[in-house]
């Protein structure tokens, strides 16, 4: 299980918890203003892969902490000339985490999935659609659902990226729903 412990003095930390081990404290990355606001959304089924994101001053900093080697935080680099993303969710049975990226809080998302080995990867918009946002991953890492907005239009659509990071629409989401 992941959480965040929310503190007096206003600190958030990101924490594991399993029977094994117990409650284990995530910090933020070493050094950074702000790292001691970390948030853990999403693990891998084993629990050593734990996502989230720190909130700094100006940015929210996607991290990993691979909690097999250490409990560092490893900060996952954001899409070209962003400040702002959350890794949403880790693969199972694979090294693969993915997220959405940001320029500001305000911008349009772009999803992408991230690899130790290949880095931080953009997911590609379908045609005729904008705002791609990521939300969940196969648990071998190879497909991505999110969703992604008409360009012109308010409605979204269900999408699905391959392991070449090929993007596919699959449906509109369900009346009322605006996340999946």
């Amino acid at each position: 299980m992941v959480g965040i412990a929310v503190f007096a003095d206003e600190r958030h930390q990101g924490f594991h918890w399993n029977p094994s081990t117990g409650y284990t404290p995530l910090p933020g990355v070493a050094g950074v203003p702000g790292e001691f606001r970390s948030y853990a959304a999403t693990s891998n089924a084993a629990g050593s892969l734990v996502g989230g994101w720190m909130l700094a001053p100006n940015y929210m900093q996607p991290i990993v902490w691979d909690l097999a080697t250490s409990n560092a935080a490893i900060p996952i680099p954001l899409l070209g000339g962003d400040t702002v993303g959350e890794i949403k969710d880790i693969a199972d049975d694979a090294s693969v985490a993915i997220g959405t990226s940001y320029a500001s809080p305000s911008s349009h998302p772009r999803a992408f999935r991230w690899t130790a080995s290949a880095g931080t990867t953009e997911l590609p918009v379908p045609a005729g659609m904008r705002d791609a946002a990521a939300d969940c991953v196969s648990a071998d890492g190879e497909v991505v659902f999110g969703q992604a907005k008409r360009i012109g239009g308010a409605e979204k659509m269900l999408v699905r990226w391959d392991a070449q990071g090929r993007s596919e629409l699959l449906a509109n989401l369900p009346t009322g729903h605006t996340k999946l």
